[in-house]
């Protein structure tokens, strides 16, 4: 039997899933000084500035650091076991936390991050961007 995800959001979470495009980042970006928001919230985290406005951002980072959840409580991540956790510093600033999708080996690693559904919720994910390109 198949379980979701705990059901508990937060209201900017909440908005985070109503402005996810499927493949694409979209995260709030502030029209007063332009620096891209993460996570979610009602102020700009450099000005605060109130006009946050949720918009596609450049989807490349560097993976910072990850780490793979091997045992939960909660029975949605013992199903999708190991879960693996990546922190990536996006090129458009912010430094998400985001499911990855593949193990990567250590040292500097570019991704893209893009939004996913995963049983009725939009996650971050990581993906490692093809090895033989790395500059």
């Amino acid at each position: 039997m198949s379980v979701g995800p705990p059901a508990l959001r937060s209201p900017q979470g909440t908005k985070l899933d109503e402005h996810a495009v499927e493949g694409e980042l979209t995260l709030q970006q502030c029209s007063v000084c332009q620096t891209v928001q993460y996570p979610p919230r009602e102020l700009c985290r450099h000005c605060l500035g109130d006009e946050l406005n949720w918009s596609a951002v450049s989807r490349g980072g560097d993976l910072l650091a990850y780490s793979e959840l091997q045992h939960s409580l909660e029975p949605f991540f013992q199903e999708q076991s190991p879960w693996r956790l990546a922190s990536v510093k996006l090129d458009c600033g912010p430094v998400v936390l985001a499911r990855l999708t593949a193990s990567c080996p250590s040292g500097n690693i570019r991704v893209e991050v893009s939004h996913t559904t995963l049983a009725g919720s939009c996650i971050l994910q990581a993906s490692p961007l093809n090895m033989e390109n790395k500059p």
